[in-house]
């Protein structure tokens, strides 16, 4: 049997030191009071706007050169609403 997991001593836990930059699904580059990303309506609109062969690259999530619905699945996960 293999172990997936190990339990680390608090003093070896590794924390991160700062937030990753934005995430990709956040289309309109907007963030709350507390400087997390907001992925919304806005940014599903400019996702629709960009369907297919993107007018813009940032719409095409995950850099494939096509927006569809593998981006609109990304997008879902990170959704905040």
């Amino acid at each position: 049997v293999r172990n997936f997991f190990q339990v680390l001593p608090s003093e070896e836990a590794v924390v991160p030191e700062e937030k990753p930059k934005a995430i990709l699904a956040n289309l309109s580059s907007d963030f709350d009071e507390k400087g997390n990303d907001i992925v919304d309506s806005v940014d599903f609109s400019i996702l629709i706007y960009n369907w297919g062969i993107p007018k813009h690259p940032v719409a095409d999530i995950n850099k494939d050169g096509k927006v569809d619905a593998v981006d609109f699945s990304i997008m879902l996960y990170y959704w905040t609403g």
